[in-house]
Formats: structure tokens, C-alpha cells, sequence
């Protein structure tokens, strides 16, 4: 290994294959209405094609665009004009592909699919992020967006491909001294620890974060580091290492800026360590100043549930119900992190000892995990529902150390969002 080179920059491991197969590009079609649908499908048609054939073959490849095609742009212009840029890109590949280049193409194919994510079109955007990676081969950045995107979407094995494969070219990139490839590098590992997370392989998810970590302060990225500590605050946390997930969560608080965007996520999955160590009351103090600072629906039907749990704990019925009926209506309409917050809302009916309720709950997020492979919601609901059979008690509140980690962290981040922007 090269002297200062990072860890597993490896001289010989070659750079891992794309997915073999790119997803049917027919699937478009269910997401979006006719006719943008249409474009959208037979703009990744012929940018597939495009790029499935050398630049010398590319001169006479489509037959020039029938009428309606222009009808349907105009229409999609009318009622997506941001994606204006993007969509003219798409149409020099079809209209003028000897002259289209890969660069444009493939950014004009990650302007849908951000475009795409921003309105929850999951299959949309894995296409679209498939195919400027496919364009694109050598850049790690564009294999990242494929991967996490199809993290996103709950196709693992196809994530892991991609990200395995962003790793890799970043560390081509490096080897060439090429500038931000050391955080291409991060956002890689950072995102395979996150896939590992979901699958509850917890070993090689922190041996991800940990790459990631180390890899984003050689390049002076605190906010990044940061996020990569906040992840392994998950980890050591749900396989009850709480020393190392208290260390990992100092570390985070202290990286993380007061305005950065995840900084509330990390306050939630805090409290969520706070819960796993038995002090809901100190978690309610967390979950109730973070909540309002959530915009998107998932992230605060994530954080209602966990206050749900621990209003339950510390016997708030009240809090409890109300926050509940928030999760339950939003988990219907949301099948990405709909199983983690059924299963703490079930785990909040067990503390009132609410059986089969609290059974039909944990049966519902056992159901949508085994959907998405997600292993660690799949062993707590499994772990719970044996738990409510034998009716078992469940959560209690305890009181921790009087000026001890948890009472001075807790001040800490809630001093940190009082610095921060105000709440939505």
C-alpha cells in the first residue's frame, strides 16, 4: 500500500462489476402520468442504447422523432419546467446522438432522478441514476447516487454493487491524485454502512463508518465525520455496546455544526440511545425539542414514534395516543421506515399492556420488513411479538446519574438546538 494512501486502498483489488442488467425501463411507466411517463421511457431507451454502442457507431442510430414526441416534450416543459435543461439534454441523445456527449448525458440523467427522489418516484430515480452511471463508468460519485437509491428503493443486493463499486473508483481516483476523491471515498463506505445497518449485519456496517470516518477528516470534513460517528451511534447502540455508542455520540455532537440539516437526526438517534438504555425521561426532553425541527414526513414519523414509545414508558397516556394516531396515519402511507416506527409504537402498547394490539402492530412491521430485508426490524419485532405471547412486561423508565454523560450530553444538544436555526 502506498505510503498515506487510505485504508484498503489496495493496489490490485479490481473495481467491482455494475449490475449486470439495467432495471426494465417499462417500470417508468407505473409512476408517472402519460405523457411525461412516455418520454421519460423512451428517453432511457435510447440513452441505454447510446451508450451500449462506440461513439463511431452512434451517427444514424434513431430515426428522427415522430411529431408526437415533440408534443409530449412541449407538454412535459409545461408541466415539469424545471427539468427543461434535463430533458433537452435526453433529447440530443435521440436526435443528434453522434454529437451527444457523455458528460451532458449523464448529467441531464441525474437531474431526473433528483428530480424524480424530491417527489417520492423511487423507481424513477433508480433508473435514472442507473443510467448516468452507466454513462459515466469511471465516476465514483454517479455509482454512489445509483446505490443509494437503490438502497432507497429496497433492492440491497444491486445497492451493494454500486456502492462497492463508487468505493473502488475513488480509490482509483486517489491513487491519481484527482481533488475530492477522499470524500467520494467516505460517501461510499458511509453509504454501504448504512445498506449493512438496514440488514443488520452490524460488523461490517461499522467497518464501513469507520472508513468512512477516518477517510472524511484526512480531507478535513468534520460535518461528514460526523455523520459517519452518528451512524455508528446506531450500530453500537443495537448491539448494546452503550460505552462505545456514548463515544461515538461526543464525538458526533461535537463535529456536527448546530445548523447542519442531520444535526436533528442525530439528536433523535440520541434519545433512541437514551431509550435503549432505559431513560425514556431523558429521551422525552430530546424527541419533544427535535420534533418540530423534522420536515419530511418520514423523519417525523420516525421521531413520533420514538416519543410515542417513551411517553408509554414513563405511563403519559395521553402523549402517547395522540402521537400514535400521527405514526399509524403516516406508516400507511409510507412503507420506506413505516417498520421501525410500527414496531416502537407496538412496543409503547406493551407498556400498557395492551396485547393484542400491540401484537397486531409488531405483526404489521415484521410484515413490511421482511418486504424491504430489513434485518434488524425483522429480529426486535420477531424478539417482540415472543415477548407479547409470554406477556412480558415492557419498557421502564429509569433515572440515570445525577451530573453524569447522560445528564451533560443531554445538556449539551439541547444547548446546540437552541444555537440552531429556529423550528419549522
Amino acid at each position: 500500500m502506498r505510503r498515506g494512501a487510505p485504508p484498503g486502498h489496495g493496489r490490485f483489488s479490481p473495481v467491482p462489476p455494475m449490475p449486470a442488467f439495467p432495471r426494465p425501463e417499462r417500470e417508468v411507466l407505473r409512476e408517472l402520468e402519460h405523457p411525461l411517463a412516455f418520454l421519460f421511457w423512451e428517453a432511457l431507451r435510447d440513452v441505454l442504447l447510446w451508450n451500449s454502442v462506440g461513439p463511431e457507431e452512434r451517427r444514424g442510430l434513431f430515426h428522427p422523432s415522430p411529431p408526437r414526441v415533440r408534443e409530449y416534450l412541449a407538454y412535459a416543459l409545461l408541466q415539469a419546467p424545471e427539468l427543461e435543461e434535463a430533458l433537452r439534454g435526453l433529447r440530443v441523445v435521440s436526435e443528434l446522438p453522434e454529437l451527444a456527449e457523455e458528460a451532458r448525458v449523464a448529467e441531464a440523467c441525474a437531474g431526473v432522478a433528483l428530480w424524480a427522489e424530491a417527489r417520492g418516484m423511487k423507481e424513477t430515480a433508480v433508473q435514472f441514476a442507473e443510467a448516468a452511471a452507466r454513462v459515466e463508468p469511471e465516476v465514483s460519485a454517479r455509482s454512489f447516487t445509483a446505490g443509494r437509491l437503490c438502497r432507497r428503493l429496497g433492492d440491497a443486493p444491486r445497492a451493494a454493487m454500486w456502492y462497492a463499486r463508487a468505493a473502488r473508483l475513488a480509490r482509483i481516483a486517489y491513487r491519481r491524485r484527482r481533488k475530492g476523491s477522499e470524500i467520494d471515498f467516505a460517501n461510499a463506505h458511509l453509504g454501504h454502512g448504512n445498506l449493512e445497518h438496514d440488514l443488520g449485519n452490524y460488523r461490517e456496517a461499522e467497518f464501513h463508518y469507520m472508513k468512512a470516518a477516518r477517510a472524511a477528516l484526512r480531507s478535513g470534513r468534520k460535518s461528514l465525520a460526523a455523520m459517519a460517528n452518528h451512524s455508528m451511534v446506531g450500530v453500537a447502540g443495537d448491539t448494546s455496546r452503550h460505552g462505545d455508542a456514548l463515544e461515538y455520540a461526543r464525538k458526533a455532537v461535537a463535529l456536527y455544526p448546530a445548523d447542519h440539516p442531520l444535526f436533528p437526526a442525530l439528536v433523535h438517534d440520541v434519545a433512541r440511545l437514551w431509550m435503549g438504555m432505559g431513560y425514556f425521561s431523558s429521551a422525552l426532553l430530546l424527541l419533544e425539542r427535535v420534533l418540530p425541527r423534522m420536515e419530511r414526513p418520514d423523519e417525523k414519523m420516525v421521531v413520533a414514534a420514538s416519543l410515542a414509545r417513551s411517553a408509554a414508558a414513563v405511563k403519559d397516556h395521553i402523549r402517547y395516543e395522540r402521537t400514535t394516531a400521527y405514526v399509524l396515519a403516516t406508516a400507511a402511507a409510507d412503507t420506506g421506515m413505516a417498520a421501525s416506527s410500527l414496531y416502537h409504537v407496538a412496543e409503547g402498547a406493551r407498556s400498557f399492556w395492551e396485547w393484542e394490539r400491540a401484537t397486531a402492530m409488531a405483526e404489521k412491521a415484521l410484515d413490511i420488513a421482511r418486504q424491504r430485508d430489513n434485518g434488524t426490524i425483522i429480529a426486535l419485532a420477531e424478539r417482540l411479538l415472543e415477548s407479547l405471547a409470554r406477556r412480558e412486561p415492557g419498557d421502564v423508565d429509569l433515572v440515570p446519574e445525577e451530573g453524569g454523560i447522560i445528564d451533560a450530553l443531554t445538556r449539551t444538544i439541547l444547548r446546540k438546538l437552541r444555537a440552531g436555526p429556529p423550528s419549522a
